[in-house]
């Protein structure tokens, strides 16, 4: 990693499976407060990038110690410095959400925070129902997302990468300065553009595949190990 630790401004960082403790849980690891820490100590600016509502992603951030921007939605809104910034414009129709969720999926508790998407979980976990749904919701021109976790529905416009090069430009930033971890294939589109990228041991093949480095361990653990990794800082506090 020789010259990398000195090129990099920036962390954006997902959220579930990657600060998580492991993919597909939504618990906390401890890890995730030496992440923070880390990189607090290194005075890395970090983005948490999430296809949470924005105040669920502004709250874990302040509680975590890591003040810099949020980018939720799947990069349909942000807030920099104080500042709400809208990516993404109006918000799919409630006549297709109600065709997706007659497949088989409910609603998420957070749409009625959201702005400009929806977030739908599938009842039962069949690769086939979310191709479906994703395939409808692409007919009417609206974007389908599959997180890992939930399938959010967003008007055109979005995407995480969308999203972290606006806040990367508001911020006087490059890509070239970025380190990006992420566990799911809607990180994969930052993980590709990233300077620099890591996947958590549990990620999906498709983050995997872009990542420039696999951890060994899973969620929190897995990015902790990467952000030591690439940008070194001496020992993290104990997890």
């Amino acid at each position: 990693m020789q010259g990398v630790a000195g090129s990099i401004r920036v962390a954006a960082l997902d959220i579930d499976g990657t600060l998580t403790e492991r993919r597909g849980a939504a618990r906390l690891d401890v890890c995730s407060i030496a992440v923070a820490r880390l990189l607090n100590a290194l005075r890395v600016t970090t983005i948490l990038m999430t296809g949470n509502s924005l105040p669920v992603a502004v709250g874990l951030g302040v509680y975590l110690g890591l003040e810099g921007p949020v980018v939720a939605e799947n990069g349909c809104v942000a807030l920099v410095g104080g500042e709400r910034v809208h990516i993404c414009s109006g918000r799919p129709p409630e006549s297709l959400v109600r065709r997706v969720m007659e497949l088989g999926f409910r609603p998420s508790w957070q749409n009625e925070y959201r702005y400009h998407e929806y977030s739908l979980i599938p009842v039962r976990r069949e690769p086939s129902v979310v191709e479906k749904a994703s395939d409808i919701v692409e007919r009417e021109g609206y974007r389908a997302i599959w997180s890992g976790y939930a399938l959010h529905i967003q008007p055109p416009g979005g995407g995480k990468a969308r999203g972290v090069g606006e806040v990367l430009e508001r911020i006087g930033a490059g890509w070239s300065e970025v380190l990006a971890v992420g566990d799911g294939e809607n990180d994969v589109e930052v993980l590709a553009r990233a300077g620099y990228s890591g996947a958590p041991g549990d990620a999906s093949e498709q983050a995997k595949r872009v990542a420039k480095l696999v951890a060994r361990s899973p969620g929190a653990r897995g990015t902790l190990e990467i952000i030591q990794r690439v940008l070194g800082g001496g020992p993290a506090p104990a997890c």
